[in-house]
């Protein structure tokens, strides 16, 4: 915060509008109406819960209406009373083409308030469990789970991609190399969500690196990665690729004489001549002297 907005704030009693206001006979959210009347004194907690009488509002959705004096916004989406523990955010119906974005409010049935906390990113527990955006997952040992970063954590069983556990992972020598790779002292792995119609909502699938060396391994653009004297793409290995790898864009790469598309040797492609073309209007994203290419595939075109 500046030198100004602080003598503002100081003086001047200056503080971001609240998207909670009056308007008419009524209390809003924006633009949409809370139905408490103006007449009753409403109390933002923040930007996105509210107080008013014996109510707590997730915007301008009621939340509860019998503990509303102990009520407490944790974050934009945990809230918590003396008996009850809250995960609120919206979602959109595919019947309405995803136009219109409904909030929701759900009671986390089980969670003990008492010790209710946030671990970031989403991520809360209690003296049971842990959860995310709302819902209970199990870790191996919950005494002592941490989270890493947003996507990342371990304990000291198992490292963990999401709410998922990777498999064959040391929990105590697990850290994370890039939002996808991770490493333990003996192993390197590779994470990703996964949707296909196979797992139509997502699955999380991991690929332990076969002959990677933990203590050398680092993490190129991509998807890339290599330890050295391995190259890998997704945690698969590159076949005939000789170190170093030079990583372009759209999953293009390139080592000696060899194109590589995603991971898999682009044929016919030229490494010498092979450029990727950031800006084009016509279908295509990269050329070499002889072809123009598009998603790793020739296309039909004269190189420029």
């Amino acid at each position: 915060m500046g030198l100004l907005s602080v003598i503002g704030t100081v003086f001047f009693g200056c503080a971001p509008k609240s998207p909670f206001h009056k308007k008419g006979d009524s209390w809003y959210w924006k633009d949409e109406s809370t139905g408490v009347p103006a007449s009753v004194a409403l109390r933002p907690l923040n930007d996105q819960f509210a107080i008013a009488g014996a109510a707590a509002y997730f915007r301008s959705s009621v939340v509860t209406t019998t503990e509303g004096g102990s009520f407490q916004a944790l974050d934009h989406e945990y809230a918590k009373d003396a008996a009850h523990v809250y995960f609120c955010d919206d979602y959109r119906d595919g019947k309405e083409y995803f136009l219109i974005r409904h909030h929701r409010v759900t009671t986390i049935h089980g969670a003990d308030a008492t010790t209710f906390r946030l671990l970031g990113h989403g991520y809360a527990r209690d003296t049971n469990t842990v959860y995310h955006a709302g819902r209970r997952f199990t870790v191996s040992d919950l005494a002592s789970y941490e989270r890493i970063d947003e996507t990342f954590a371990r304990d000291t069983v198992r490292g963990y991609f999401g709410t998922t556990a990777v498999p064959n992972s040391d929990g105590r020598s697990f850290v994370p190399v890039d939002p996808h790779y991770s490493k333990d002292r003996a192993h390197v792995f590779y994470s990703r969500v996964v949707t296909d119609s196979s797992a139509p909502t997502g699955e999380v699938r991991t690929v332990q690196l076969e002959g990677a060396d933990p203590a050398s391994f680092v993490a190129l653009d991509d998807a890339y990665g290599t330890d050295g004297t391995r190259v890998y793409y997704r945690g698969k290995p590159l076949v005939g690729v000789t170190t170093p790898l030079e990583v372009l864009q759209f999953g293009y790469a390139k080592s000696g004489p060899l194109v590589y598309y995603e991971g898999v040797i682009l044929e016919g492609a030229d490494a010498a001549t092979f450029t990727v073309r950031v800006a084009t209007v016509e279908p295509s994203d990269a050329a070499d002297a002889q072809h123009v290419w598009f998603n790793g595939r020739r296309v039909v075109a004269t190189p420029p």
